[in-house]
């Protein structure tokens, strides 16, 4: 898959608040400001959707760098390099 810098149309994150997310950098922003509850919402034990989306709708070679962050600040870190 081609790198993307933004989803094509019907590929955004939606967050649990109905807003949605089209690219890593706003990613980014919602992951600083988003409430912890949030982020394990979509992050934890036993999935990471973050991921997930990247993968299928970004970047695959990102992706692979945030499959197994289940902490925010690193997940933000990674997220911006």
């Amino acid at each position: 898959m081609a790198k993307r810098k933004k989803t094509r149309s019907g590929e955004a994150f939606v967050l649990r608040d109905g807003r949605t997310v089209e690219t890593r950098a706003q990613l980014v922003k919602e992951l600083k400001s988003m409430s912890d509850d949030d982020f394990r919402f979509f992050c934890n034990d036993e999935k990471n959707d973050f991921h997930t989306w990247i993968r299928d709708c970004l970047d695959e070679d990102l992706a692979g760098a945030i499959r197994d962050v289940r902490d925010r600040q690193a997940m933000i870190t990674a997220l911006k390099t």
